[in-house]
């Protein structure tokens, strides 16, 4: 890998782009802190990468192009989109992800997990909180009909 970023470094350089690098840190540290600068200054910031942890950056003031077919197709995601792709907020992304887990890692998530399309049409979202705090399923739109969903743990419970 450090072969790749010392190739992408020498483009950056010849193109004149900007680097940013600081030891101990990653780059979706860096990302996260330039943006909320940039949003905390009145900017529009604009966050170009294929990571979807990128995500839960998402603000009114901050977006993410995110690349689906190399350069070819690159949509500007924003809230709006990832409720609709995902039925989650940017907030709970990585609750999600946590949830679904990840091909790229050893992280498998939890079976049968990640967002749902009921077979009526309508959508579900989920209200994270706390670890042993219940979790509830409400219909977009605020059903009060609330069903507590079913957790179990190694131990049984």
């Amino acid at each position: 890998m450090s072969g790749q970023i010392d190739l992408i470094d020498k483009v950056m350089g010849a193109w004149g782009i900007k680097t940013i690098k600081m030891p101990g840190y990653e780059a979706d540290d860096i990302l996260a802190t330039l943006a909320a600068m940039g949003e905390k200054a009145g900017f529009e910031v604009l966050l170009v990468s294929g990571d979807r942890d990128a995500f839960q950056l998402i603000t009114d003031n901050v977006f993410v192009l995110y690349p689906r077919k190399g350069v070819s197709d690159i949509p500007r995601m924003d809230a709006t989109a990832i409720q609709e792709k995902y039925f989650v907020s940017p907030a709970q992304y990585s609750d999600l992800a946590a949830l679904v887990g990840s091909p790229r890692t050893t992280c498998r998530g939890f079976p049968a997990s990640g967002p749902r399309r009921r077979p009526n049409g309508s959508t579900c979202t989920a209200d994270w909180r706390g670890p042993g705090e219940p979790r509830r399923n409400r219909r977009k739109g605020g059903d009060s009909s609330a069903k507590t969903l079913r957790t179990s743990s190694a131990t049984g419970g």
